[in-house]
């Protein structure tokens, strides 16, 4: 699958649309066909972690971050920034989302498309990271990689979606609770149809640990969610470098401007 581009709808919450090119054959004749394919169903963890990465970049290209703010700030900043589409081919990169600048209202923010000839910093980093999110997005479309109810529940509280329920009230949850709450986000929300088991009765213990494990999964992902910039620590699927480009060297040259001939006195 040679993807070019990735849309999440909502975050993520409501899945994703995925346009890549497929070789097909018409009449023995081989052509490129651009393809478009979506998924209704949340995207994991894992991938979503991946574009809360670009973040920083988008506001880095886009000049809302300016290189001075201290650290609580520009955390801040990112935080309050959703990254929803990338573009991209083997040497260009292009990346869409939006800023939260009041309660209810955002400015979009998109990059224009940056190659290795305009000298960003971050341009082999970035492509790295590229790199990471299409074998995370092929697992996600193949649907090798899912979230089950609980996980989609309170990624969609941790990230402040639900107006009716806090992660504190989540905890709080008897099983029954839990169970009339999934079901409704899921069905209210994301458009799903759950079919419920009408044996099963999960234990208080059973749906208190499972919203632990939930928690713990989604807070150890905001801990390590501080970018590191350029780190040789980073392991993601390599993609060829290429030498920078240099810039090329101003020359100023000074031509003679001739004097005006003068003419006769009147």
């Amino acid at each position: 699958m040679n993807i070019k581009k990735i849309v999440l709808k909502n975050g993520g919450f409501k899945g994703a649309e995925v346009t890549f090119l497929r070789e097909e054959n018409k009449d023995g004749r081989p052509f490129i066909n651009e393809v478009i394919e979506k998924r209704k169903h949340p995207i994991h963890l894992g991938l979503e972690t991946m574009f809360k990465d670009l973040r920083f970049y988008l506001l880095d290209i886009t000049g809302v971050l300016k290189g001075d703010e201290d650290k609580t700030t520009k955390d801040y900043i990112i935080l309050e920034t959703e990254v929803s589409s990338l573009e991209f081919d083997s040497v260009r990169f292009c990346i869409g989302g939006e800023k939260n600048v009041f309660a209810d209202k955002v400015v979009k923010l998109k990059t224009p498309k940056v190659d290795d000839g305009d000298m960003y910093d971050h341009y082999d980093t970035v492509m790295k990271m590229i790199g990471a999110i299409c074998e995370e997005t092929k697992e996600y479309m193949a649907g090798t990689k899912k979230v089950d109810d609980v996980e989609v529940a309170v990624r969609y509280v941790q990230a402040g979606k639900s107006k009716d329920v806090t992660p504190e009230q989540l905890k709080a949850m008897s099983a029954d609770q839990l169970k009339e709450f999934a079901v409704k986000l899921l069905e209210s929300n994301f458009g799903a149809v759950v079919m419920m088991n009408e044996d099963f009765e999960p234990s208080e213990s059973d749906t208190a640990v499972a919203v632990e494990e939930a928690l713990e999964v989604v807070e150890e992902a905001e801990e390590v969610e501080e970018i590191v910039i350029d780190s040789e620590e980073i392991v993601i699927p390599a993609v060829e470098e290429k030498p920078k480009k240099k810039k090329k060297e101003e020359i100023k040259v000074a031509i003679p401007i001739p004097e005006p001939e003068k003419g006769p006195a009147f």
